[in-house]
């Protein structure tokens, strides 16, 4: 593959990215999180706790879709992982607001995901994310002239031949780093 593919392909998904961050920041957490403490979770002890705590986007978060720092009274989540997945935002911050008050995903965290849960009346709040955020491959069928995948972390075997291919027309797909 040639330089000059190489780099349209970086520029397009920087591009992209960039454009998909402000969308992204413009959602406040604050509300948000008052509006699923009033809708969805059961006991007063959240909107004390909520009010207690500093909600804020990080855009250096990029291994997970959100974190709580139980000491330093803050929940983050990632722009780069709700910037593809903008439906997750409340699921979430949900799940980052149990953890205001129960630490790990013991017990205690699963039996409080369901009481929110059941609120809720549909499955809001899940353990874990569907996927990392981060994407750094492109996978480019040259046959094709096209993207047809994203990877978020080199495996093997990537460009050795073996196991990747356009199902379309059986070419062999190349990953181009992106990030």
């Amino acid at each position: 593959m040639n330089k000059a593919i190489r780099k349209q392909i970086r520029s397009k998904y920087k591009n992209d990215y960039k454009a998909n961050i402000k969308e992204v920041e413009d959602v406040s957490l604050v509300d948000l999180a008052t509006k699923l403490v009033d809708d969805c979770f059961v006991y007063p002890k959240w909107k004390k706790v909520v009010k207690e705590f500093t909600f804020q986007w990080s855009r250096r978060m990029t291994a997970v879709a959100g974190r709580c720092f139980y000491n330093k009274k803050i929940i983050r989540l990632s722009v780069d992982y709700h910037r593809k997945h903008p439906e997750q935002i409340e699921n979430t911050l949900a799940h980052e607001l149990i953890h205001m008050l129960i630490r790990g995903h013991g017990d205690d965290f699963v039996h409080e995901m369901r009481i929110v849960n059941r609120k809720a009346g549909k499955k809001l709040i899940t353990i874990h994310s569907d996927e990392r955020s981060k994407v750094k491959y492109v996978g480019y069928c040259p046959e094709c002239e096209r993207v047809v995948g994203t990877k978020s972390r080199r495996t093997e075997p990537m460009n050795d031949g073996r196991g990747y291919y356009h199902r379309e027309c059986g070419t062999t797909i190349e990953w181009v780093e992106i990030m």
